[in-house]
């Protein structure tokens, strides 16, 4: 398979920067429209200081550059010191929390913390620590905010999530990775048992805290990131992913990630992003893992990963528009169509049925349903 730099495709600058980025290289050359979606899905920072504008510095797309980064390090810094006063206050009562995704990758990986954008700071605890952590939270100036119900979160794999009153810090505190409406929720490689046995005791800014096993935290991340299509901020787990390979790969235990990886749920999703990562050039070159992703039980065959392989590059690398057919909703539905376990060109002939039928929609063989989506796309115009 051609590498994935030889496509004529509208991502090639920020793959190259990117792949600076993840190996420590020089600046790299960037178009204007490589730097406006960069500022949009959270990379302005990263291209602040990895990127070369084409402008020379006098476009107004550029010249936004530094006060993103400004913003990206001071946000970056206030829920690092939000983390730490939380961590704090958890430890003096005997809790260890686990950190999980952002905040954790972000303060071990990353060559600075302000370069892995978040949205909220994610801990895990034991259940039974939970009301102690909720008693906690309101001395820290938090409040539970939620336009649902606390019955409703009473199904979810975290409570209802905390807001800082000044700060609008997000807490989410988690007692499983998964919800149950997740397929993912029954792997037994998120069960809470092994979750124990992948903590590791690690120190966070001289405080006490978990983190999940490097091998642990690659499947959790592939999973996490593949199970929906998230566009703005969806680039973020192939760095986290290549971070962690390229610092620990003669360390990894491939046989546990290939082992936790062979389930229905599961093997499409991390094969997915370790084979686009094994052709993207964000490995370092004497990293070669296609001889452990030809391992995984997938049914990711040519026709589904091709498909699914434009999506990341077009979309997610390149911030592409969408256009009139292909929707983000209906983009959504693609991607979670080719990602299910069936068969690869079962999969990619059925497109078309899956985009007009959509599961889990209820409504989705009304006519009146059908009417509205159909006005939507007679009524599409550029540029809206």
């Amino acid at each position: 398979m051609a590498k994935l730099k030889d496509q004529k495709l509208q991502s090639s600058h920020l793959i190259d920067l990117l792949k600076s980025f993840c190996l420590g290289g020089k600046p790299v050359a960037i178009n204007n429209d490589a730097v406006n979606w960069s500022i949009k899905t959270g990379l302005a920072a990263i291209v602040t200081d990895y990127g070369i504008s084409n402008s020379n510095g006098t476009s107004s797309v550029t010249g936004k550059l530094p006060a993103e980064k400004l913003t990206a390090q001071f946000w970056s810094q206030t829920q690092l010191t939000a983390t730490k006063k939380i961590v704090s206050e958890l430890n003096a009562q005997g809790i260890v929390p686990t950190l999980l995704k952002g905040i954790s990758i972000s303060s071990s990986y990353y060559p600075k913390p302000h370069y892995r954008m978040m949205r909220d700071i994610d801990i895990l605890v034991d259940v039974e620590e939970i009301d102690k952590v909720e008693k906690i939270l309101p001395c820290l100036d938090y409040k539970q905010r939620s336009t649902y119900s606390k019955k409703f979160y009473s199904t979810l794999h975290h409570t209802m999530p905390w807001q800082h009153c000044k700060d609008e810090i997000w807490i989410e505190v988690h007692k499983r990775l998964f919800p149950k409406t997740s397929p993912c929720y029954n792997s037994p490689i998120f069960q809470l048992e092994i979750i124990q046995q992948e903590k590791i005791i690690d120190d966070f800014y001289g405080l006490k805290v978990y983190r999940l096993s490097k091998e642990f935290q690659i499947v959790y991340i592939a999973t996490h990131w593949a199970e929906r299509f998230k566009l703005h901020g969806g680039v973020f787990a192939l760095l986290d992913i290549a971070l962690i390979i390229n610092k620990h790969n003669d360390e990894l235990d491939w046989d546990k990630i290939i082992s936790w990886s062979n389930t229905a749920c599961l093997s499409n999703y991390v094969y997915l992003i370790l084979h686009y990562l094994s052709y993207s050039g964000l490995l370092k070159e004497e990293v070669s893992i296609v001889k452990y992703t030809n391992r995984l039980e997938h049914t990711l065959r040519i026709p589904s990963y091709y498909i699914l392989s434009l999506i990341i590059t077009n979309y997610l690398l390149a911030g592409k528009p969408f256009s009139r057919v292909l929707t983000i909703n209906n983009i959504s539905i693609i991607w979670k169509h080719l990602l299910s376990p069936r068969t690869s060109l079962i999969k990619v002939a059925t497109i078309p049925l899956a985009v007009l039928f959509p599961k889990g929609k209820n409504k989705g063989f009304s006519l009146k349903f059908q009417w509205i989506r159909f006005k939507s796309l007679i009524g599409y115009k550029k540029g809206c």
